[in-house]
């Protein structure tokens, strides 16, 4: 399989604040929804949604049910959805915890529904260890108040826990669901892993199914997972771990999960790193993902990479990878193209000079003048697909004000 991009397109753009992690999903009738995160990336920094009507060309406000998502999903009646970030538990029941999701039937009329993650192994830390990356506010006040029941509510008493949810499958029915999730703490644990969670009501409610994937010896543990299911019914998880991308699979709808395994390229041999790994299933067949900001060491001495000081590079390197896996299976990933070449030859051909092209120089992590390098992954056509990513302080040419917004580009799999 071979894979060719068009040039991007800004969809979205400002001079002011910044504009991150974008989340695009395809509505019924060809409509696309965009949820972005709008001002700095810290806890509790709410998101907005626009749509497009016109396959992305022009972008209008939408409803916004839900502050700040990490995961959206059509379902194959035609259905959306979309749940919050933060979850609080609820004192009465330790063990679950409310939040908010969204809903469409039409992908025109949204709303919202307290919605509930019963997860057992999360460890839930406290506002006031929260609020060292930001802290609630208008609309999370209406959503503490109601999982401690109205109840006198201070920094101690408050517990946030649940799973930060990236990742969902629909099995036999929009109403049976899979969801991947991670938390900063699990209880037995020293280190973030990967959950897998059950809805058998269209994601009103899920439940802790198992530990889907637990990397202790990596710098920040398996987190910011995705989720497939095979052409053969088994389940595919890839995951974040600050340092080798991992992967996993189970046979058993999710009870019990193979030991992870660092992702490696088969045509190159290289050992793959980065975050946030988006996997679908291409209707003709095959697996295409996408992830971003690996580390600067790109090696298929699998002993050199382990021990390379991921630490140390922080955030790591710029790159927006595209990869594919004919075979289907999460073993033969292949034809890895990067798709942040592609952009800064654009800005080149523009005449932006080197140093205000996209880019980090000295500190990675300098991300006002870059790019969190989080893709959105959305197929449209058989084999033809649409990306999109964020950008900060953005020049598309020579003598242009820099902007925060979106990029969009349409990417094809030629097979054969």
């Amino acid at each position: 399989m071979q894979l060719s991009s068009t040039a991007p397109v800004t969809i979205l753009a400002t001079r002011t604040d910044r504009r991150y992690i974008p989340q695009v999903a395809v509505l019924p009738g060809g409509v696309l929804r965009l949820n972005i995160g709008v001002g700095p990336d810290a806890s509790f920094t709410p998101g907005v949604a626009y749509h497009s009507y016109d396959d992305g060309r022009t972008w209008q406000e939408a409803p916004t049910p839900v502050p700040r998502i990490e995961c959206c999903t059509t379902l194959s009646n035609g259905h959306y959805y979309e749940i919050d970030d933060y979850f609080f538990q609820d004192p009465d029941s330790p063990d679950d915890y409310r939040g908010w999701a969204g809903f469409s039937a039409d992908g025109r009329a949204f709303h919202r529904e307290v919605i509930t993650i019963r997860a057992p192994s999360v460890e839930p830390v406290t506002l006031r260890t929260m609020r060292m990356m930001g802290q609630p506010h208008e609309p999370w006040f209406e959503m503490v108040n109601h999982a401690n029941h109205h109840r006198p509510v201070s920094l101690d008493s408050v517990m946030i826990g649940g799973v930060h949810m990236t990742g969902i499958q629909e099995l036999e029915s929009p109403e049976h669901l899979l969801g991947v999730g991670y938390f900063r703490g699990l209880r037995g644990y020293e280190n973030r892993g990967v959950l897998l969670l059950e809805s058998t009501d269209g994601g009103r409610l899920w439940v802790e199914r198992s530990v889907a994937m637990y990397i202790p010896d990596t710098p920040e543990g398996a987190n910011e997972a995705a989720l497939v299911q095979l052409a053969d019914g088994q389940l595919y998880c890839m995951a974040r771990t600050g340092a080798l991308m991992h992967h996993a699979w189970s046979a058993d709808g999710g009870d019990t999960w193979s030991t992870p395994e660092p992702v490696r390229m088969a045509d190159t041999g290289i050992y793959v790193t980065g975050v946030m790994p988006t996997v679908r299933r291409m209707r003709g067949g095959g697996l295409i993902a996408v992830y971003g900001r690996p580390k600067s060491l790109a090696t298929t001495d699998l002993a050199a990479a382990q021990a390379h000081d991921y630490v140390a590079e922080h955030y790591g390197v710029c790159g927006k990878f595209v990869m594919v896996d004919p075979s289907g299976t999460g073993r033969q990933w292949q034809s890895r193209l990067d798709l942040h070449e592609v952009e800064t030859a654009c800005q080149a051909y523009m005449g932006v000079p080197p140093e205000q092209r996209l880019r980090v120089d000295h500190d990675t992590n300098v991300r006002t003048v870059n790019s969190w390098e989080y893709l959105s992954l959305n197929e449209i056509a058989d084999d033809t697909f649409l990306i999109t990513y964020d950008v900060q302080r953005y020049r598309e040419s020579w003598n242009a004000h820099p902007i925060q917004g979106v990029r969009m580009l349409r990417l094809t799999v030629q097979r054969g």
